[in-house]
């Protein structure tokens, strides 16, 4: 079964956007700026979520993913690399969060042995065609991303790995960006 770009809601409005004049972005992307906490609630039990890689983490959306992990049970978190340590993979998360790793580094070596995670051995340049052939649902990628542009573009910064592959095959999308010292939750226009 191939997994084709989903057509949800924010999908349409980000389509509309990119047709839209430049000048008039801020007016499309109004709806659907949230607030971590927002965002993360519309992650659902049993979903599979990606988390960007390295030092593209979203802080401040994984923060209150593990925040809200009594609301949450059997979630899958996908990832690639993390450069700290993975807060969500501790022992006392293990009913919530699921680890699912492309790549083992000292910091989730434990989980693995622990059986708190599994490892996926694949190729890198391989994963993609595992999301957009459905073998591994993306329901929500979390990602960091930052300010929008003038024209209302995002930039991936060093992120740019398997997170641009993951993001369009993802169901929902959530962008951790910095504007003016306020937190933002939205989707990008990359």
């Amino acid at each position: 079964m191939s997994r084709s770009n989903p057509s949800n809601e924010n999908n349409r409005l980000f389509q509309d956007a990119k047709e839209q004049d430049s000048d008039n972005w801020q007016n499309s992307y109004r709806s659907i700026i949230a607030s971590a906490k927002e965002a993360i609630a519309r992650i659902r039990p049993g979903q599979h979520v990606f988390i960007g890689t390295g030092c593209g983490q979203p802080q401040v959306l994984i923060n209150t993913l593990i925040d809200q992990a009594a609301k949450l049970n059997d979630v899958e978190i996908i990832h690639l690399l993390t450069l700290s340590e993975p807060y969500y993979r501790h022992k006392e998360l293990a009913k919530h969060f699921h680890i699912n790793s492309f790549f083992i580094a000292g910091n989730v070596d434990a989980d693995m042995q622990d059986r708190l995670g599994d490892y996926t051995p694949i190729f890198l340049s391989d994963i993609p065609r595992l999301f957009r052939s459905g073998q591994l649902p993306i329901d929500a990628a979390l990602i960091q991303v930052t300010p929008p542009n003038q024209h209302g573009m995002c930039s991936l910064g060093v992120s740019v790995d398997i997170t641009k592959s993951a993001v369009g095959y993802s169901t929902s999308k959530s962008a951790d960006a910095v504007d003016s010292g306020r937190q933002l939750a939205a989707c990008p226009r990359y």
